[in-house]
């Protein structure tokens, strides 16, 4: 089975790392992954998915040409025998590659991956006009969570949830991978915060460093840690800066290491301001840590006993308040049980996609 998957981009985020983990799971042998992408750019793990057999296709981008971009697909459409064409979007701003393989009587999965959007007034006029022709009949619809297929698709549209699932070979408590961070940022005994995501104005980094600027008032030994990058990375540090938190807040850019990095932690904050369904999350419970996030995210995230929600309307010093009250998970290896019970793991996520694929074509 060919399929072709369209949204991977060369900065690492949700989809990219949801690709990635479907393609190391999935049997490459029964269904042949391509990839859209456009010249010039490096996709994230594209070394690693084509040393899968992974293929990389590459047409003119949108932004360049949309006539170009149209001819391109086109002719793609009409030179590979695609099963089905996989598209991954966080907005319907972009319903070309839908719309032409429609047209040429291609299977097409349109995959919510976020529950909100914040962008261009371009980008948001474009997705509310394509919102009210989608041709909803015509496609199947995914979402990663109900708040993101309400969003995407509508209350009632009939869309199927499916979950991000995590990778638990690697991601699980490890007490080497905790001492090893530790001792390479000079860490001792203090309490660590830890935070995954890209530096963009959705992960809410402004009122996360306001968090930290209270807690550290009640615990000046903590520390915080950021992974990841992103366009406002050099403000985030500016106002760190600001602060005095400069011994306090660690900026570590991206890493390959992220599991040791959530077992060094001892709690994880996420004040996104809006999530589709958040596989950092996820990952951070199944690495045993302690999850305090905002209620802006969808329930399906938060596993009993690993997480809780409060509201992004309660003031930094009520946020902090809280962490300091929090003692760390003392029996972190078995977490990954947790996940396991919940059907969030790989195995379970790549079993209904395929399940998903082989109903979807047999139609």
């Amino acid at each position: 089975m060919k399929i072709l998957h369209i949204g991977i981009s060369e900065h690492l985020g949700g989809i990219e790392t949801y690709l990635y983990k479907i393609a190391s799971n999935i049997d490459l042998i029964e269904y042949q992954f391509d990839f859209l992408t456009y010249p010039g750019i490096t996709p994230c793990f594209y070394n690693e998915l084509s040393a899968m057999g992974c293929k990389f296709q590459r047409v003119t981008p949108r932004r360049e040409s949309v006539i170009n971009f149209r001819r391109d697909f086109s002719a793609l459409m009409k030179l590979e025998q695609y099963d089905i064409v996989h598209c991954h979007q966080n907005t319907l701003s972009f319903t070309e590659p839908i719309e032409i393989a429609l047209r040429e009587q291609k299977k097409v999965i349109v995959h919510s991956r976020n529950s909100q959007f914040i962008g261009r007034r371009t980008s948001k006029f474009l997705h509310n006009l394509h919102y009210l022709i989608l041709p909803r009949k015509n496609i199947k619809m995914l979402a990663v969570s109900d708040l993101a297929g309400q969003w995407m698709f509508g209350k009632r549209a009939n869309f199927t949830v499916l979950n991000n699932g995590v990778d638990l070979n690697k991601f699980h408590f490890n007490v080497e991978g905790r001492q090893r961070i530790r001792s390479e940022f000079i860490i001792g005994n203090e309490k660590l915060i830890i935070h995954t995501g890209a530096f963009r104005e959705q992960k809410n980094h402004e009122f996360l460093i306001e968090i930290f600027a209270e807690l550290h008032k009640l615990e000046p030994e903590a520390k915080l840690m950021l992974v990841g990058s992103g366009e406002l990375l050099p403000q985030i540090q500016e106002k760190v800066q600001n602060l005095n938190l400069n011994e306090s807040v660690i900026f570590t850019g991206r890493r390959d290491d992220i599991p040791d990095i959530l077992s060094a932690g001892d709690i994880f904050l996420f004040p996104s301001f809006y999530e589709g369904f958040p596989n950092s999350l996820i990952e951070a419970e199944a690495c045993g840590l302690y999850c305090v996030a905002a209620d802006t995210i969808t329930e399906q995230a938060k596993i009993e006993g690993l997480c809780e929600y409060i509201s992004l309307d309660k003031s930094a010093e009520d946020w902090a308040k809280r962490i300091h009250m929090i003692v760390p998970l003392s029996d972190r290896g078995k977490c990954i049980e947790r996940i396991r019970e919940c059907g969030l793991d790989a195995e379970s996520d790549v079993k209904r996609l395929t399940d998903i694929y082989d109903s979807l074509v047999r139609m």
